[in-house]
């Protein structure tokens, strides 16, 4: 009653960082955008930290700025080693769209309290500010720790909206 399975594997080819080109940044600069991306040239090329990276860590980096638009691309160049036991190459071309900083206009709070100060106080975000993500889920996570007003959900019962033409 033994059941046999083989399989075969085949790794392909190992690649590496060849060139980096970054189109698209205003905000940052281009040294860095490389100090922060830790891929370096002639490194093991790590795609799926690449990707995240890309798509999650520096998304949030910019939307805690005032970004909320923000968006990349990145299109990889694989070159196929020339030999059977050496690594490629992956040039690497980067598209940053920036989009719009943009500011705090305004913040409604519905609450059946007369008095919303203590939940303006520890929600910490204000009117006229650069809009931060991080800094406005921290302040409902405070206002949740003090048990004191109904439990704010910040993706269901929070609602951001965009002025494309007034930032």
């Amino acid at each position: 009653n033994e059941v046999k399975v083989l399989l075969e594997i085949n790794e392909g080819s190992r690649y590496r960082i060849g060139d980096i080109k970054i189109e698209g940044l205003k905000f940052i600069s281009e040294e860095k955008f490389l100090e922060i991306i830790r891929q370096k040239q002639d490194e093991i090329a790590d795609g799926k930290w690449l990707k995240e990276f890309l798509y999650t860590d520096l998304a949030s980096y910019y939307k805690n700025r005032g970004y909320l638009l923000y968006d990349s691309e990145l299109e990889p160049e694989f070159i196929a080693p020339t030999n059977k036991d050496l690594e490629g190459t992956v040039n690497l071309k980067i598209k940053i769209d920036e989009g719009k900083q943009f500011t705090i206009d305004n913040i409604k709070i519905l609450s059946s309290q007369k008095d919303v100060s203590k939940i303006f106080m520890l929600l910490g975000v204000k009117k006229g500010e650069v809009f931060n993500q991080e800094a406005l889920e921290n302040g409902i996570k405070r206002i949740n720790e003090t048990n004191e007003f109904a439990f704010v959900d910040k993706d269901k019962d929070v609602d951001i909206l965009n002025d494309n033409e007034s930032n």
